[in-house]
């Protein structure tokens, strides 16, 4: 392993031990999330399990402004219009 797979591979394996979900994938295969931590670096790839995208729309009838925060999408709105919050569905 070069000294970054091996960087990788111990933020995977201090991921797991912190109890944060693990998720792992053969060749040709989709990410599933996996609760055997039993780890083939050389055959299979690791990743944290990516945590779902979150954010907020100002939603006006000519227009729509997308904010990270719930705070700025407040901040930002303007009477006659909406506020959505969306998140990720995994």
């Amino acid at each position: 392993m070069t000294p970054n797979e091996l960087r990788e591979a111990a933020s995977i394996l201090l991921a797991a031990a912190d109890g944060k979900q693990i998720q792992t994938k053969a060749p040709c295969m989709e990410w599933i999330d996996t609760s055997i931590l039993f780890f083939n670096f050389g055959a299979q790839e690791y990743r944290i399990k990516p945590e779902p995208q979150e954010f907020w729309l100002n939603v006006y009838p000519n227009h729509v402004m997308a904010h990270l925060t719930r705070d700025n999408a407040f901040t930002a709105f303007v009477k006659g219009g909406e506020i959505v919050h969306v998140r990720e569905v995994t």
